[in-house]
């Protein structure tokens, strides 16, 4: 079972609105933490987080491709109880449209 990011970006200021969830077992996906924020600001959009069944960090920005477009990317550390630790440095998701 896969983490799962929800989230919405306003296409002008590229503030991120989002909520992270885990998956547990037998419980499906829980919610660990909201994140907001400037994904431009050079600080980018950032949450911690820590309760019973997961804690971590998680760092949502954009960088400008060679398009001239933001390209939005993820850093994150997680540790579950049965997944162990995990850990994604400057990860792309996706071209900003």
């Amino acid at each position: 079972m896969a983490r799962k990011l929800v989230a919405s970006i306003n296409p002008l200021t590229l503030f991120l609105s989002a909520q992270l969830f885990v998956p547990v077992l037998l419980a499906g996906h829980v919610h660990v933490a909201d994140i907001f924020g400037s994904l431009v600001d050079g600080h980018g959009a950032k949450a911690q987080f820590n309760v019973f069944v997961a804690s971590g960090n998680i760092t949502l920005y954009a960088k400008n491709n060679s398009n001239s477009e933001h390209d939005l990317y993820v850093s994150f550390s997680l540790t579950t109880s049965l997944h162990g630790p995990i850990s994604v440095d400057d990860y792309k998701l996706v071209t900003l449209p």
